[in-house]
């Protein structure tokens, strides 16, 4: 594709170094800001935060947080499903 609308992205941050996520994030954003909308499943959450506008939480598949990035981590329902009770 010469000029792709959107990116998928699935995973892509697992294993990486320190070095190599920030250039993944550069990467990422580049892409981002030249009009592309990019669709990225992840687990490493503060990779996704540096990137996205919104965030969508899900667990057992279904939707329970969805909004600006720092609002959906803090809610109480995310950290209860990624963290466990009481963390």
């Amino acid at each position: 594709m010469v000029e792709p609308a959107v990116l998928l992205l699935d995973e892509i941050g697992g294993g990486l170094t320190d070095a190599e996520s920030a250039e993944l994030v550069e990467t990422v954003a580049g892409l981002r800001d030249r009009g592309i909308a990019v669709l990225w499943i992840e687990h490493i959450v503060h990779v996704l935060m540096q990137v996205v506008s919104r965030l969508i939480c899900m667990d057992a598949g279904k939707i329970i947080a969805d909004g600006a990035p720092e609002a959906v981590v803090s809610q109480a329902s995310v950290v209860d499903a990624y963290l466990g009770r009481g963390a």
